[in-house]
C-alpha cells in the first residue's frame, strides 16, 4: 500500500516537474520552488 502511494506521489511530482519546463522554467527554478513548498 505504501509503495502504491509513493508511486503515485512520484508521478504527480513527474507531471509537475514537467509542466514547469514546458513553462520555461529552469531544473534549478523548480528545485528552488520545490524547497519552498517542502519548508511550509
Amino acid at each position: 500500500m505504501i509503495e502504491e502511494r509513493r508511486k503515485e506521489v512520484e508521478a504527480d511530482l513527474e507531471m509537475a516537474i514537467q509542466k514547469g519546463r514546458r513553462s520555461g522554467m529552469s531544473d534549478q527554478e523548480i528545485l528552488q520552488l520545490i524547497d519552498l513548498i517542502m519548508e511550509g
